[in-house]
């Protein structure tokens, strides 16, 4: 029975560290594009590490090459869907997906 429930915690500490984890990098995604937005204008660069490294505004509604542009909200939903299996399989004592 201890087996049991040492499991079901390692589980839920498990989820909790993964939507921290989550809701992290979905911070740090919506904050360095503000930044961005707000401080180089559209079309323009600025050099991060001069040769290296630079970070350019750009306009882009949909995925690569502006594919289904404008219909951003089946990206989000395909996101989201796929937070949620990955976080279901990672929990698993065995992970199986089947694509």
């Amino acid at each position: 029975m201890k087996k049991s429930l040492a499991y079901s915690k390692n589980r839920i500490l498990i989820w909790i560290l993964t939507a921290l984890l989550f809701v992290l990098l979905l911070t740090l995604d919506q904050v360095s594009k503000s930044w961005i937005r707000l401080n180089i204008p559209t079309g323009r660069d600025i050099s991060v590490i001069p040769g290296i490294l630079s970070l350019t505004n750009i306009n882009n509604t949909g995925a690569a090459w502006s594919f289904l542009s404008g219909k951003s909200f089946i990206f989000e939903i395909i996101a989201v869907i796929a937070v949620f299996v990955f976080c279901f399989s990672f929990t698993l004592k065995e992970t199986i997906l089947v694509i």
